[in-house]
């Protein structure tokens, strides 16, 4: 043994038996490994400590859920879809009204008008009547805000927390990164040498396995507590899944090295031992290359199986390697397995009626169902699985084997309590979505043309909704422990499709405030899309939402102004026949100025009484770039709105940690003006030296 090189590292022990070539056993004898790794416990100390972390960040997010939790209403939402008791309006057929209605657009009468300003750029702007005493006693009480952490700070503070290092990938995201990967980093070098030790990386990567599970799961016990949604701790899934496959090559490749070196590595790979490892690793890799953004793009169904399938070829390798790792194995096992029991628990069977919009974003399809009125919150989303339409039982057990690989998420357009039911506005612009745009329109492609615009003439028309079984799971995501409601200003900003989520929010609002639980006094919706003739088939949502309502609470002062930035080939109705507060305006919104005439109407709506202001919040749903502008806009507040409003927060739907194409494109530009720049500086060094 002394003649083998690297003699102080023994994963296990092999003893030669007769017969030699070079120092080299031809038969080796494996004695097992020790039966524990001798680093595991401090490992185990690390993974505890993790644990703690998150408990302390739970604990910083339990007065807003105390809070939230205090309301009647709110114990019972966003956990399971509720039937409807009365289900009359489901057995209506083809005639269930849809928030995008089919009827013609007709002028608001004079009741409409009632309080209301005919200045566009005011936020009298919608102003709700006031309720009569009769009404006062059947209202409840606005909920209580409980201010964020980061709205007890500065704007310029917020703005710096929030700042996009790349996109989808803000600062304060980048310091938790940073902070979790200075703690495996101690993890793998303390009382330890790195580059002689190759079993610390294999503790690490086993020990990190539940953590990547759990942070990858629909439902999990962080988001539960702290109310994020999956996808805002998907980000943590991708980190702690690298670093898992960083380590396990780490270890394996040392290993494969010196066994090169020691000219044992044909017979050490035929031992269990070894080629079980082996298979762990190419499992572990093919994991990694498959779940990169290019695959997921193109082939996300390639991504879901491999990563199922190698997810459980590794842990039964891990188990024949090292059968120690077995708690880790079964921690694992029992968080998929909850996930699963949970997801299936809060699926739904139902029917909904789809209606097709060919003029909405290029082809749309309006999903009614009636028969679910409660159990989400505004700006949650479901995964949707359509059933076939021929098979039968069978057509609805296939739909719900393969709602794992080709459930979708799309988030809900309506209120809980709506009339119409649950409500969900899909653009048909993937395979799914077009089949079920086909699929309602009997048997016709969304026709669109180089805008992506119908070209018809007709833009509110709807074809009759079609009955379409459905699976809906969930629901999921939403603003977490924050409500809306309790804030005394409010800004939805949507771009293209996130309009959806900002009509949730609206028709919510708009609800409560009319329900006498609402403090909000201020509240404008900024959409920014590409063509004007989008708001065609909104125009019977928003003119309801438009409507004045009698509240306790006091006058809303209510705006909905969508910002175009393309020409339209369609007839865009005059502003006289618009509901009014609504307005049609050309290029991108300024946002800064938007929040600043906010918080302005707020302290104006206050006025110099003894109530305060609860704080002004900030919806958006959009791409990435339009999260980052509403965080610049944050933090151009000045420092004596931000007191007197009692602090601006921001609710982004759109948290996610990606490199895109456009981050790599605006890299290599940085770097081609700084090699231009360079090359400029040495030529006119060369010259003066010259």
């Amino acid at each position: 043994m002394s003649d083998l090189p690297f003699p102080s590292l023994q994963p296990f022990v092999v003893v030669p038996t007769l017969g030699t070539f070079n120092n080299v056993p031809e038969i080796p004898v494996i004695v097992g490994s020790p039966p524990a790794y001798s680093a595991m416990p401090f490992v185990w100390h690390v993974d505890v400590l993790l644990v703690g972390t998150f408990g302390v960040f739970v604990l910083f997010t339990l007065p807003r859920a105390v809070a939230r939790y205090s309301e009647q209403s709110e114990r019972s939402s966003g956990l399971l879809l509720r039937l409807r008791k009365d289900r009359t309006p489901a057995s209506s057929g083809r005639s269930v009204p849809t928030i995008l209605g089919d009827e013609h657009l007709e002028t608001s009468d004079d009741h409409n008008r009632v309080g209301l300003s005919s200045s566009e750029d005011s936020h009298t702007l919608g102003n709700h009547v006031q309720a009569t005493e009769a009404t006062l006693s059947a209202h409840g009480h606005p909920p209580r805000r409980v201010r964020g952490w980061i709205s007890l700070t500065t704007p310029m503070l917020s703005y710096l927390l929030n700042y996009p290092v790349a996109p989808g990938l803000p600062f304060k995201l980048l310091a938790l990164l940073l902070a979790y990967f200075g703690v495996l980093m101690y993890n793998g070098t303390r009382g330890t040498d790195p580059f002689t030790d190759p079993r610390r990386p294999a503790d690490i990567a086993v020990a990190q396995l539940p953590f990547a599970v759990a942070f990858a799961q629909k439902n999990n016990i962080l988001g539960l507590l702290s109310g994020m949604g999956y996808e805002k701790l998907n980000f943590l899934h991708r980190f702690v899944g690298r670093i898992i496959v960083l380590a396990v090559n780490l270890h394996t490749g040392y290993y494969l090295y010196r066994y090169s070196m020691d000219g044992t590595l044909y017979y050490q790979s035929r031992t269990p031992f070894i080629y079980w490892g082996i298979i762990g690793t190419a499992a572990t890799d093919v994991i990694f290359l498959c779940s990169t953004s290019y695959v997921r793009r193109r082939a996300y169904g390639l991504f879901l199986v491999t990563h199922i399938a190698c997810f459980i070829i590794l842990l039964i390798a891990l188990i024949i390697h090292e059968p120690i790792t077995l708690p880790y194995f079964l921690t694992a096992a029992i968080l998929y397995g909850v996930d699963h029991t949970l997801r299936i628990i809060r699926t739904r069977t139902a029917t909904a009626y789809a209606t097709v919009h060919p003029h909405l974003n290029g082809g749309s399809t309006a999903l009614s169902v009636p028969s679910i009125t409660h159990g989400w919150r505004t700006g949650q989303h479901v995964r949707l699985r359509v059933v076939p339409a021929h098979g039968g039982p069978l057509a609805l057990a296939y739909a719900w084997l393969t709602a794992r690989w080709r459930a979708r998420p799309y988030t809900v357009s309506t209120a809980p309590g709506n009339e119409r039911g649950l409500e969900l506005i899909i653009k048909a612009q993937g395979r799914s979505t077009r089949e079920l745009y086909v699929r309602a329109s009997g048997g016709s492609q969304p026709m669109t043309n180089e805008k992506g615009v119908g070209a018809g003439v007709d833009v509110e028309a709807a074809r009759p909704g079609a009955p379409v079984r459905v699976l809906l799971e969930g629901p999921y995501s939403g603003p977490g422990h924050a409500q809306l409601a309790a804030f005394s200003g409010a800004v939805l900003v949507a771009g293209g499709s996130g309009i959806t989520y900002a009509l949730a929010h609206l028709d919510g609002l708009v609800r409560q405030h009319g329900a006498g639980r609402s403090r909000v006094r201020v509240l404008e919706l900024v959409w920014v899309t590409q063509d004007a003739a989008a708001v065609l088939p909104l125009l019977p949502a928003l003119r309801e939402c438009l409507t004045p309502r009698a509240s306790p609470e006091g006058p809303l002062a209510l705006r909905v102004v969508v910002y175009y930035t393309r020409a339209s080939e369609l007839v865009i109705p005059a502003p006289e026949t618009l509901p009014l507060g609504l307005g049609l305006r050309p290029g991108r919104p300024h946002l800064g100025h938007i929040l600043a005439e906010t918080c302005d109407a707020v302290c104006a709506a206050y006025g110099g009484g003894s109530a305060r202001p609860s704080g002004v919040v900030v919806a958006t749903c959009g791409p990435a770039q339009l999260a980052e502008e509403v965080h610049r806009a944050v933090g151009s507040v000045g420092w004596t709105r931000w007191r007197n409003v009692r602090g601006v927060e921001v609710i982004s739907e759109y948290v996610a940690l990606a490199f895109s194409a456009r981050f790599w494109q605006r890299a290599d530009l940085r770097w081609q003006d700084l090699w231009n720049v360079t090359r400029c500086g040495a030529h006119h060094l060369l010259r003066r030296t010259l």
